[in-house]
């Protein structure tokens, strides 16, 4: 789970936080279409890249308008 200041951050800046199911990176790496970097290559792993996926299986963790899948679950008896 993220802090309610990276919650506000994403919300402010309308960006989505995703997330997968656990133990599935050999499959959800069959998604991966193309990727490169794209700054700071000098930094290895750690660079930024871009990243074409298609068809990868998500989950919308928090959206845009502060919504938050775990606190969701929580609510559900």
């Amino acid at each position: 789970r993220r802090s309610d200041k990276i919650k506000e951050l994403l919300k402010k800046y309308k960006s989505v936080y995703l997330i997968s199911v656990g133990g599935i990176s050999a499959y959800l790496s069959t998604k991966v279409k193309d990727i490169k970097i794209i700054a700071y290559s000098d930094l290895g792993a750690e660079a930024v890249y871009e990243i074409v996926v298609e068809d990868l299986p998500l989950f919308v963790a928090y959206d845009i308008y502060g919504g938050d899948i775990f606190e969701s679950a929580l609510l559900v008896e």
